[in-house]
């Protein structure tokens, strides 16, 4: 029978280093892997280090528009009998219906669903849990709790942290950690709750965020003009993250959360040329973005929305 674990937290918290991670984990195992972005177009899923992965975009899978979509990637990863499938949840979605999604599956005897486990981002998670509204329910959902990225904030911060998070869900497991290195056993005996707060709707998205995909001119990005558009990006925003092809045909992948920003070169995968931009009530990248098109001649048009 198929272990199911689900894998959450809020943009940046760390969940595709954790797939990896509990990848390790199960090494003697045949895992799969689904992992869904909130962009049309991936990065994360070339960031999976093995397993078979199906990637889901544009959408949260626990969203009725998206619902469709995730039954069919389960059903073919189920179809390759896997012995663990770890399932990565877009940063925006809300999990509270996981168990109905997987209950009214007719192949429900095929697989059993071990439980979610969220990551919380130590540095990030007081500016967000007040205006995201997925994140509490990220956390009322978990079987696991996870700070990572605790060695970024001070001691008393993390006591502070890791206190609140205990008031607010005394009956699960709650690890510090950094690199999201989460002990194995920790996840090998994970048990589903079944927390009071989950239900079977479908839910919407989160509307206190706001989404941006920019789309720039093939080949036509210098390195230099990246890094200083992502650095303005970035201190107006929750998160900034795609890939850009430049004029001599490498490609930089960019992930940025607040002050944190990782560009690194691919070697492989998809040439893309985009840069996804989530920002919340009170950030300033609306604004700039308004006038970007002007401003960059690069910029072939951005979308907003979903």
């Amino acid at each position: 029978m198929t272990s199911i674990y689900l894998i959450t937290g809020f943009l940046g918290a760390g969940k595709t280093t954790a797939v990896n991670r509990l990848s390790a984990c199960f090494k003697d195992r045949k895992i799969g892997v689904i992992v869904n972005e909130y962009g049309r177009t991936g990065v994360d899923s070339e960031n999976i280090l093995s397993g078979q992965v199906t990637e889901i975009t544009n959408g949260s899978i626990f969203c009725a528009c998206r619902a469709d979509q995730f039954d069919d990637a389960l059903g073919r990863m189920l179809a390759l009998t896997p012995d663990v499938i770890l399932v990565e949840a877009s940063g925006l979605s809300n999990p509270a219906s996981i168990d109905a999604v997987l209950r009214r599956r007719p192949d429900n005897e095929m697989f059993i669903f071990r439980g979610v486990v969220c990551l919380i981002d130590a540095p990030r998670l007081h500016k967000v849990i007040d205006t995201a509204l997925v994140v509490p329910k990220q956390i009322d959902a978990a079987d696991l709790l996870v700070i990572n990225k605790a060695d970024l904030v001070s001691k008393e911060d993390l006591k502070t942290l890791t206190a609140d998070l205990s008031r607010r869900r005394p009956d699960v497991p709650l690890l510090t950690t950094a690199f999201a290195d989460i002990p194995c056993e920790a996840v090998c005996n994970l048990k589903r709750i079944r927390p009071a707060g989950a239900d079977g709707a479908a839910h919407s998205q989160d509307l206190t965020l706001r989404k941006a995909l920019i789309t720039f001119q093939p080949g036509t990005l210098e390195p230099t003009e990246l890094k200083a558009l992502v650095a303005v990006l970035a201190a107006a925003s929750w998160r900034v993250k795609g890939r850009v092809t430049h004029p001599d045909g490498r490609m930089t992948d960019v992930d940025a959360v607040g002050e944190q920003i990782r560009f690194s070169e691919a070697d492989e995968g998809r040439p893309q040329n985009h840069l996804i931009v989530l920002w919340g009530t009170g950030q300033a990248a609306a604004r700039m973005l308004r006038s970007l098109p002007e401003q960059m001649p690069a910029v072939l048009r951005i979308d907003y929305g979903s």
